[in-house]
């Protein structure tokens, strides 16, 4: 990965956590709105974020899988990528992840580092947090990023979620909207979703 480590002109440093990780990901939603995306290797670096981990959010996605989200967790480290984005590109990924805000996060809340480099950047940047909160059994435990067989083998313990074993045919299931909702609705009764625990600036 090649990317600056200084910012380009009226550029933002976003941390990619889920699929905004995927460079391919990127150029699709860019590209499918218009935007050059010649220069998007350019733009991406890798970065580690610290007291920062991923778990899943606590929604169904329109595709019928439940997505990655952030949460805080002290002493965590997050290796990922992020990338200077401009106003278009901001515009962009708003649009397309309507179950998250993006927040800005503070370099001393959560230092960012690029591997590399000493010092680690020294000015806010921004990161998707879910709406939905995160997953997991209390505020402080929550449950970690892994498989969709993971999440939905892990849900099945705890609530009945009237979905076949196989995560396939289950994903396929929760495409139709009222079976999504009703997921979301057992979910929250039970008391599985819970606060980021980010302390930040909302954007949008």
């Amino acid at each position: 990965m090649r990317g600056q480590v200084t910012p380009p002109p009226g550029s933002t440093l976003v941390v990619a956590v889920g699929s905004n990780a995927s460079i391919s990901v990127l150029r699709r939603k860019f590209g499918d709105a218009g935007l050059d995306v010649a220069d998007l290797d350019d733009r991406l670096v890798s970065v580690e974020m610290h007291a920062v981990a991923v778990g899943y959010s606590g929604h169904v996605a329109r595709r019928g899988y439940i997505p990655a989200a952030p949460y805080r967790a002290p002493g965590a480290v997050l290796s990922t990528v992020a990338a200077w984005f401009d106003p278009r590109h901001l515009d962009v990924l708003d649009a397309t992840e309507p179950n998250y805000h993006r927040m800005t996060v503070s370099h001393t809340s959560h230092p960012l580092h690029l591997p590399g480099h000493r010092l680690p950047v020294d000015h806010p940047y921004c990161v998707y947090v879910s709406r939905h909160g995160v997953l997991g059994d209390s505020p402080t435990t929550r449950l970690d990023f892994g498989s969709q067989q993971h999440v939905l083998d892990w849900l099945g313990r705890r609530v009945d979620t009237g979905l076949p074993g196989a995560a396939a045919d289950a994903c396929a299931l929760l495409t139709d909207p009222t079976a999504a909702s009703t997921l979301g609705a057992a979910i929250r009764g039970a008391g599985l979703v819970h606060d980021a625990g980010f302390t930040v600036e909302y954007l949008r």
